[in-house]
């Protein structure tokens, strides 16, 4: 192998591990078990694999037919398929998942994209599909760096894409072919790169996560909670373009919310072999007395572990993506608080949340299909992204036509507003691509994840047991 090979080679791992950094972070929900692959790369190119949208396999029967609080989203009706937008046909809704993990140097990358997607599949073609259209699921395994060999797939052969994602899901939009020019509609599971969440015009977020306009209910909190801690706080972030940007986003919501955040100090690691005793240290001889980090969880146990070893005892603060077992692996029993949020109930709460135990029900019902298959909490949004197409498509069919295109689905979104798929995260409005007032606080209590922040039935909370302050819940940004 040429040295240069070797080179590209290297090049690509870095740049992957930066791609999956910021895919975790931007993509707003934690993970129930390891938010990337742990193998199980067995993808297809085409149409359905691993039983995918069968209408028989492994779904929860049809006694329970209701999502959470929707009732009844799946079941039969005269839907009808616009006959130029049917893909393979009229006869079933063809549906898109996009996902990577085909791709070779990360099986199972964002498979739990797709085992979400079939999960909810099984379980509404149980039930008689949607507005009777029975789905089926049509694989986009873009392998991480090949998304352009599945778009012409996407455009000729799907009625829409629903409940996936891309690493780079930027290739989904630019240069040719891409998901424009054959005027496809995207509902994803997540965003994961700047050119993809300003492109409102090709996607529908059910959980929506702009560039520009970012959640703030963590730092509301940590304003009541440690203000003196606030002012002097220290940002450890990955040093590749990508992690950087998250980290200029971080620091232009605290700049903007002013007193009492202050950011001092801002210590750059390298996202592969990093020793994170030298992070630690500069952080420590820094004085601050608040630190956030700001990258995947694995190396954020490996941060914290060294913080303690090092005798730091200062809070840290971190986005949805830390809420992962992996940092637990790497990372228990720190010396400061852990506090991390999350904008859906937690998974150790499951028993007050029917839509988080629908989900985990879908999802073991999915693993007597598949035995691979991953239960994660990026796969809520991929879930919730589905009820969303569910429900707009169903609106569509009863109208007087039965028509569902994709300018019908894209109207019906708009009206519906406020959405919580069913109580699966808190409320965002899709139509309007604003994300959600409302958040979880997390911490780590031992060895485990717990919840901090707010106390169920406490003035702080509401109803459904989130913290939705009244103000500064959200901060319009301005970050190239």
């Amino acid at each position: 192998m040429s040295r240069a090979t070797k080179s590209k080679r290297t090049a690509r791992s870095t740049l992957l591990l930066a791609m999956v950094s910021l895919l975790l972070v931007a993509a707003s929900c934690g993970a129930k078990g390891s938010s990337m692959g742990e193998g199980g790369g067995d993808s297809g190119g085409g149409q359905s694999a691993d039983g995918g949208g069968s209408e028989s396999g492994g779904a929860a029967s049809a006694e329970d037919a209701n999502f959470g609080s929707i009732d009844a989203p799946c079941g039969p009706g005269e839907g009808k398929v616009e006959e130029s937008e049917a893909g393979l046909g009229t006869d079933k809704l063809y549906i898109g998942v996009p996902n990577d993990r085909g791709a070779d140097v990360r099986p199972g990358l964002l498979r739990e994209l797709w085992d979400a997607s079939n999960a909810y599949v099984d379980w509404c073609n149980a039930q008689g599909g949607i507005a009777g259209l029975q789905i089926e699921v049509v694989d986009l395994d873009g392998k991480l760096f090949d998304v352009k060999q599945w778009i012409p797939t996407a455009c000729d052969d799907t009625f829409m894409t629903v409940g996936g994602g891309s690493t780079f899901d930027d290739l989904q939009i630019a240069g040719s072919p891409n998901l424009k020019e054959c005027d496809q509609l995207d509902m994803p599971g997540f965003t994961a790169t700047k050119a993809k969440a300003e492109a409102t015009d090709t996607y529908l977020a059910a959980v929506p996560n702009p560039a520009d306009n970012r959640p703030a209910q963590l730092y509301s909190y940590l304003a009541k909670a440690y203000p003196k801690e606030s002012g002097n706080i220290s940002i450890a972030y990955g040093d590749l373009d990508t992690i950087r940007f998250v980290k200029d986003q971080t620091v232009a919501v605290l700049d903007k919310l002013g007193e009492p955040f202050n950011v001092k100090d801002e210590v750059a690691y390298a996202v592969q072999g990093q020793d994170f005793k030298l992070t630690s240290q500069s952080v420590k001889g820094s004085g601050a007395t608040m630190t956030s980090f700001i990258g995947e969880p694995g190396n954020s146990g490996l941060f914290l572990s060294s913080l303690k070893e090092d005798g730091v005892d200062i809070p840290m603060f971190a986005e949805a993506n830390q809420y992962d077992p992996v940092l637990l692996e790497k990372g228990s029993n720190p010396l400061g608080d852990v506090l991390i949020r999350i904008p859906h109930p937690p998974f150790e709460e499951a028993d007050d949340y029917p839509a988080i135990q629908k989900f985990e029900e879908l999802m073991d019902a999915r693993k007597e299909v598949d035995p691979k298959a991953k239960t994660a909490a990026l796969g809520i949004q991929s879930m919730s992204s589905w009820l969303l197409f569910t429900e707009a498509a169903t609106a569509c069919a009863e109208s007087d036509d039965h028509i569902i295109s994709r300018e019908c689905v894209r109207k019906e979104v708009e009206n519906i507003g406020e959405w919580t798929g069913g109580g699966l995260h808190s409320p965002g409005n899709p139509g309007k691509n604003t994300p959600s007032e409302c958040v979880i606080v997390m911490t780590i209590d031992g060895d485990k994840f717990a919840r901090k922040f707010p106390e169920v039935g406490s003035k702080d909370a509401n109803e459904d047991g989130y913290y939705c302050p009244e103000k500064n819940s959200t901060v319009e940004i301005d970050v190239d």
